[in-house]
């Protein structure tokens, strides 16, 4: 999940805020885990975790920490990076983003296929900041990060 602004945050928070209080109770946690999907157990762990002062309502500053600790930082993307550079030499080419896009759709790698070096191609050529035909690791970490 990824907030470019505390506005952003702010909105979501608001969403589920349904009577303004300023405060997410059980009730309005209630709609927030059936549009994520979360089961009872799930909504109760997530209400412990985030109502950090246990009163029984989520404030937006507990909302907001809440949604910052999920945030990953660049450096989170390490070793995902590294699985995929498997020549490594620093950078993504168009094979092994064909094996990376595979895996971010939970699909068995095919090689060979036209298509799917044509698809990776158009995925380089959308985050190549730099015009080399390839991805580095700054702009891997933007897939995820800016989107």
């Amino acid at each position: 999940m990824s907030f470019d602004t505390e506005a952003e945050v702010r909105a979501i928070f608001e969403k589920y805020d349904v009577d303004g209080d300023g405060y997410i109770d059980h009730d309005e946690l209630q709609q927030l885990a059936k549009d994520w999907g979360l089961n009872q157990q799930d909504l109760e762990a997530m209400m412990n975790e985030i109502d950090s002062d246990g009163d029984g309502k989520i404030t937006f500053d507990e909302y907001k920490k809440s949604m910052e600790a999920q945030q990953p930082s660049r450096e989170d993307f390490r070793d995902f990076f590294a699985e995929f550079d498997t020549d490594g030499s620093g950078s993504l080419e168009n094979a092994e983003v064909v094996k990376l896009l595979f895996a971010l759709n939970g699909m068995a790698y095919e090689q060979g296929n036209e298509q799917h070096e044509q698809i990776a191609t158009q995925y380089i050529a959308r985050f190549d900041k730099d015009g080399d035909g390839k991805l580095d690791y700054d702009e891997f970490v933007d897939i995820f990060l800016t989107q």
